[in-house]
């Protein structure tokens, strides 16, 4: 009989605990859930918190344009601007449909010049659109102009290695090229554009456009104005292309900073994580390639060295890049 009581009690007390430590375990999770609905809020709401705080720094920002060289990565700028800024970029010569496109800006060509009524307008609609414009430097005299009376735009201008740039000449304009030399070796083309010549005069004022010497020049102008934010590709292209993580962050931390921008390390680690390659969306990768420092090194022969260093040499140390 006994033995049987404390049977009894032994089953009754493992019920208890058992029926207990089921209880406790769904407190716990119940907490545990909880807790974890509250992380949830918070996060959601530090997101949100977040969002409104970049939205009010975008509105904040100041106005930009950028002026680049051909083929020096202006397209990579831009993409980076758009993930920075919200804005996309819009090419100032998709809004001039004339020769006016190919020219140089000068007074001393008035046909050259953007009228200073049309060039406020196009900036205008930008601005009302959400675009930011850009172009190439042989806009430059134009957007002088314009500068003189909007002071509070920042500036930005894209260089390259002029070595890097001749091999995307080549590669871009190979078949023009052709036309002129009657040659498909890339040898003679990277020559032709070396030695700045033009392209056949059918192409009109397209054929005159692509003189590396005088585009350099105008950029050594640019990046000597102390108002002037100057972007190397080297620097933004990141590790994929050859760079540093370190020169792209500080690259990026530098624009944003100029542009009034607050950063977080979510948002440069988003950027430098998608910045390479190519995106699809308005005026973004239509013309990239490779996106690689140093594609000069398969290419040049002794003789483009030598020419290099003759005729594009002085520019290339004054733009703060080395020579053969």
């Amino acid at each position: 009989m006994i033995k049987q009581y404390r049977s009894f009690v032994t089953v009754f007390l493992l019920l208890n605990f058992f029926s207990l430590t089921a209880k406790c375990e769904k407190r716990i999770q119940n907490l545990l859930e909880n807790e974890k609905k509250k992380k949830f809020v918070r996060k959601d709401t530090q997101e949100k918190v977040s969002d409104i705080q970049n939205k009010k720094d975008l509105q904040d920002s100041k106005p930009f344009y950028v002026l680049t060289i051909p083929k020096a990565g202006t397209f990579l700028l831009a993409k980076m601007l758009g993930m920075l800024t919200g804005k996309n970029g819009k090419a100032v010569w998709t809004s001039i449909k004339d020769p006016r496109v190919w020219k140089f800006a000068s007074k001393q060509d008035p046909d050259s010049l953007i009228a200073e009524d049309e060039l406020e307008r196009i900036f205008l609609n930008n601005t009302k659109t959400n675009y930011y414009p850009f172009a190439h430097l042989n806009f430059s005299e134009n957007f002088q102009e314009f500068s003189l009376n909007h002071p509070e735009y920042e500036k930005i201008v894209m260089i390259r290695d002029l070595k890097d740039v001749c091999i995307s000449f080549v590669y871009y304009l190979s078949e023009q090229i052709e036309e002129v030399i009657h040659s498909s070796s890339f040898d003679d083309k990277l020559m032709f554009v070396i030695e700045g010549r033009n392209l056949s005069e059918k192409r009109g004022t397209f054929a005159f456009f692509w003189n590396l010497e005088k585009l350099a020049k105008i950029a050594i102008e640019w990046i000597g104005d102390p108002t002037v934010t100057v972007c190397r590709f080297e620097d933004l292209i990141g590790e994929k292309g050859g760079g540093t993580l370190e020169a792209q962050q500080n690259q990026i931390i530098q624009i944003a900073n100029i542009l009034n921008i607050s950063l977080t390390t979510k948002k440069i680690d988003r950027i430098t994580s998608q910045l390479f390659g190519v995106r699809k969306g308005p005026q973004i990768g239509l013309t990239y390639r490779e996106g690689q420092i140093g594609s000069w090194k398969m290419h040049f022969k002794d003789e483009h060295k030598e020419a290099f260093n003759r005729i594009l040499g002085p520019l290339q140390k004054e733009l703060g890049y080395s020579l053969f």
